[in-house]
């Protein structure tokens, strides 16, 4: 139920040419999925691999000139380690050189083009560093070889909608959706981009999709956390009422004590909490969309609407601030 984030920049010449030439051949030959598969290249292991060379342990301590000698030894050893080669782009990112840190990580993909664990962490890197175009073609390789995997689609989706994309976020989770049905944090995520994108009352009824799924699996995710904590039901709502009458300026006690009340299937109770919160937080966009599938339950379409337009309004207005924030 968290929300979801990201930036934006275009990729350099340089760039591109070394991409050419260290990447895109063995990504082309991944597309056409005639690429010979190397002794190792298919392990999960090698970025538990690099946490344990002495130049990370450097590098997390803060002493990057030692690190960059440490690790330059390692290579000298062995030019071929991918744990060490993945290590030492690391260390160039963590230093600012983030061109010369991508160029390390395309030839460490090179050594290992079919493990996707080194793969997802390097569309990730791309992501959070502004490399959008190149973030968004990794994580299209990584769907290309594993298409029934779930992550890397939820994350292209969330970076999509991070960059103002949301139809091209849509249409991402619908394939994911054709081939997880049950997926129901696919259904919410799609009905938020459906939303952004302007398809308001199917947004709203594809995140609907996703609740009713999600339940039908088995408890929600939220009461799961509060069960996790206390145990059983009657517990919970013990412990989160005495919450309210301690602390009743504080609106997430009674957001998930209304979550409950979903759970249990008694909307009237789960609505009146959600309206006290909403006046504690007016601008918790899960307190919103939480309220909207009150007013669902309830049979009120129209209020379950345009609660779910503001949660959407609200979103997007803090990612507003946080791109901006971020310069």
């Amino acid at each position: 139920m968290q929300a979801l984030f990201s930036p934006q920049v275009l990729i350099a010449v340089v760039a591109m040419v070394a991409f050419f030439y260290t990447v895109q051949t063995p990504d082309n030959a991944i597309l056409r999925g005639n690429l010979q598969v190397k002794q190792g290249q298919d392990t999960q292991e090698v970025l538990k691999d690099v946490q344990k060379l002495k130049p990370y342990k450097l590098m997390v301590q803060g002493k990057l000139t030692d690190a960059v000698i440490s690790s330059n030894k390692l290579l000298e050893g062995d030019p071929n380690d991918v744990a060490a080669n993945w290590c030492s782009a690391l260390i160039a990112l963590k230093s600012g050189r983030k061109d010369d840190a991508f160029d390390k990580m395309r030839r460490t993909l090179s050594l290992v083009p079919k493990n996707r664990a080194l793969r997802l962490e390097y569309a990730r890197l791309l992501g959070t560093n502004g490399r959008v175009d190149e973030a968004i073609t990794q994580y299209k390789l990584i769907i290309s070889q594993a298409k029934e995997v779930t992550v890397p689609r939820m994350e292209l989706a969330s970076l999509y909608l991070s960059n103002d994309k949301p139809l091209d976020a849509a249409n991402t989770l619908q394939e994911l959706i054709e081939i997880k049905p049950n997926e129901s944090n696919a259904h919410k995520m799609r009905g938020i981009a459906l939303a952004r994108a302007g398809q308001a009352e199917e947004g709203m009824n594809e995140y609907n999709t996703g609740v009713v799924t999600e339940s039908a699996s088995g408890q929600p995710q939220a009461v799961r956390l509060l069960l996790g904590i206390w145990g059983d039901i009657d517990k919970a709502k013990f412990q989160l009422e005495r919450q309210i009458q301690e602390h009743p300026d504080d609106p997430m006690p009674k957001l998930r004590l209304a979550e409950i009340y979903l759970y249990i299937d008694k909307p009237h109770d789960a609505k009146q909490y959600l309206l006290d919160a909403r006046k504690l937080a007016p601008t918790n966009p899960e307190v919103h969309r939480t309220l909207c599938i009150a007013y669902k339950k309830l049979g009120d379409s129209k209020l379950a609407l345009t609660s779910f337009m503001q949660s959407i309004a609200l979103d997007q207005q803090a990612a507003r601030k946080k791109k901006k924030a971020a310069g």
